[in-house]
């Protein structure tokens, strides 16, 4: 369970679809929503064709 202090900053809510990041050496963890993952990659997919059209 993700603490209601964490919920609230990060306006997580029930049905929210999370993406959870793990790292073993460093012994840590990274939770996003998805939507923000995938606004991402549409962002950096977006920078990529950018370059490419400027070559």
């Amino acid at each position: 369970m993700i603490p209601k202090k964490a919920r609230d900053i990060f306006d997580i809510r029930p049905g929210d679809r999370l993406v959870v990041l793990g790292d073993e050496e460093q012994k840590g963890i990274a939770i996003m929503k998805s939507d923000g993952l995938l606004q991402f990659a549409k962002d950096i997919l977006n920078a990529q064709t950018f370059e490419e059209e400027d070559e």
